[in-house]
């Protein structure tokens, strides 16, 4: 989940990643993302995510 402040940067899920968001194990919060969806690049250095248990 992307703390609030990075939405920006980050984006939002795209068309393919939307759906798969809504059938993991995990609750869907409003900044849920697939880690493997976001590209890191220099913008995103230091960018703050919560991992849910």
């Amino acid at each position: 989940i992307l703390d609030a402040a990075w939405v920006a940067k980050a984006g939002f899920p795209g068309p393919l990643e939307d759906p798969m968001l809504d059938v993991t194990d995990v609750e869907r919060k409003p900044h849920s993302r697939l880690s493997c969806q976001l590209t890191m690049t220099a913008a995103l250095d230091g960018i703050v995510l919560h991992i849910p248990a």
